[in-house]
């Protein structure tokens, strides 16, 4: 089986276009066109079983990614024996984790890695992996990464002092505008219960919080923070 792994750092839901403009060519869909169709052509590869394998909004520099590992699992059962990705830099962004896996664990769990952009399969080589080429290449692609993520926090930055909303979801009381999704709105039914809560006397709210935080054998089993509170639907 070939295991076709799919990556892109800027979030791009599987089947669609990069959400960041200026690299489209690296979207899910480019990806995996790309890929298809070089194995489409090779009389070898056009046999196998073909499974796919997709990250999606996870920086390149971890190896934790959870379709990766899903991956490899099956490359350590016998399942996969075969690796293709656009380039190295879908593979990863860590040059040293990644000569890791081209020197050393693909080699050692015996499955073939091909690296379509780059025009490297390691069927046609021998030693060392690719060379002096290989190692600038991955070298770069970290670089690459260290840019983007400054940028991608600059952007957010930005964003921020200009009085964008950023974060993962709405606090209660209010929800995302439907003209502005960086724009929060008042969410009236949850906005009312809000209202009702001035009301209430504070000292009680706190004595009822303390109560159900507590209590097994007399020990906290749970604390609240402000994280959960913006959680609260």
């Amino acid at each position: 089986m070939i295991g076709v792994y799919l990556y892109d750092i800027f979030g791009a839901s599987a089947g669609n276009k990069s959400s960041h403009p200026k690299d489209e060519s690296n979207s899910i869909t480019n990806q995996r066109n790309l890929i298809m169709e070089y194995i489409k052509s090779d009389a070898v590869l056009s046999t196998y079983t073909v499974r796919e394998y997709i990250d999606d909004g996870i920086s390149g520099t971890r190896f934790d990614r959870e379709a990766f590992e899903e991956m490899m699992t099956q490359v350590k059962e016998g399942n996969i024996q075969v690796i293709i990705t656009k380039d190295y830099s879908r593979l990863g962004r860590d040059y040293l984790e990644v000569g890791r896996y081209l020197e050393f664990v693909f080699p050692v769990l015996k499955v073939r890695y091909i690296s379509v952009n780059d025009n490297y399969d390691s069927n046609n080589f021998t030693g060392a992996t690719g060379g002096m080429e290989v190692a600038v290449k991955n070298v770069i692609n970290m670089m690459y990464s260290r840019d983007a993520s400054k940028k991608v926090r600059s952007a957010r930055t930005t964003l921020a002092k200009a009085g964008k909303f950023i974060g993962p979801q709405a606090p209660y009381g209010y929800k995302r505008s439907e003209s502005d999704k960086q724009k929060l709105v008042i969410d009236e039914e949850p906005a009312e219960v809000l209202s009702k809560m001035e009301t209430f006397d504070l000292d009680l709210i706190r004595q009822v919080v303390k109560r159900i935080t507590m209590y097994d054998d007399g020990n906290i089993q749970f604390e609240w923070n402000v994280d959960d509170f913006l959680q609260v639907k």
